[in-house]
């Protein structure tokens, strides 16, 4: 929400359709991009990263990146820890040579946040991706049935999920560093289990009622590398209700890669 005076001196409110609560509507470009391989996307971070430095590094890294360190499930919290390195082996863009297209604004916080669409050639003509924003399919996509990772003519496809409670910038990225994960795990991973048992307190010599706690810990690590990863897909489902009342939506994100592109460098852990 946005509040300006008018010339009379009225107070008027202004509403954004996408300003804090996430989009509805979608250019063809962020849902399809598949169709725009030339081009290249970015998210900004509020005042502290620009959507041209995130796009030259998603650009960098889906054309030559690795996966290294670790990832670790915790039962009883239901939460992920990540110590790992995500990262292209260099940066093969400079900033002088893109020319921002299209740009879906996603917040007014600290300055504001965008999605925004690039092209490498200079003074291009932007006008032709001032198109109509669209919604999203309601049908669910037939690939997000066969999840969250398979085999196709050649290529290996991952499918990246998460829920959009709040920054939708931050949303989307946690997607497609999902099904960057998804995609390292399918092809070969290292496991490590641990079981804590944590037992519960007594007071003053009191058995507590409280029941013995199993925590299982999951570690999955990664040592992967991989060039020429594409995003084909973007997809959100609005559910009408739901428990939680602050997810806005489930986000999806359907990427590819040749099969002899993801190399593993197994070690084991014994």
């Amino acid at each position: 929400m946005i509040a300006q005076y008018s010339s009379k001196g009225m107070f008027v409110l202004l509403l954004l359709p996408f300003c804090l609560v996430g989009q509805s509507k979608y250019p063809d470009w962020f849902l399809y991009p598949q169709k725009y391989q030339t081009y290249i996307c970015g998210y900004s971070t509020a005042d502290l990263v620009p959507s041209i430095k995130d796009a030259i590094w998603r650009y960098s890294l889906y054309k030559d990146g690795f996966l290294v360190g670790r990832a670790s499930y915790f039962n009883d919290e239901d939460r992920w820890e990540k110590k790992y390195y995500l990262e292209a082996n260099k940066e093969l863009l400079a900033p002088d040579i893109l020319t921002k297209l299209d740009r879906i604004p996603t917040s007014i916080y600290r300055g504001g946040e965008e999605i925004a669409l690039y092209t490498l050639k200079k003074n291009h003509d932007s006008n032709i991706f001032k198109s109509e924003l669209i919604l999203p399919s309601r049908k669910k996509p037939e690939w997000l049935a066969r999840g969250p990772f398979f085999e196709s003519d050649g290529y290996y496809y991952s499918i990246g999920d998460y829920v959009l409670r709040g920054n939708e910038n931050d949303a989307w990225r946690e997607t497609e560093e999902r099904g960057i994960r998804n995609l390292a795990s399918a092809i070969g991973v290292t496991i490590e289990h641990t079981l804590n048992t944590v037992e519960p307190k007594k007071v003053s010599g009191v058995k507590s009622d409280i029941a013995t706690e199993n925590i299982e810990i999951l570690t999955y690590i990664y040592d992967h590398h991989f060039t020429g990863i594409e995003i084909i897909e973007r997809w959100l489902f609005f559910p009408e209700s739901d428990p939680d009342a602050n997810l806005q939506a489930y986000t999806y994100v359907l990427m590819r890669i040749p099969i002899d592109n993801i190399k593993y460098n197994y070690q084991s852990t014994k």
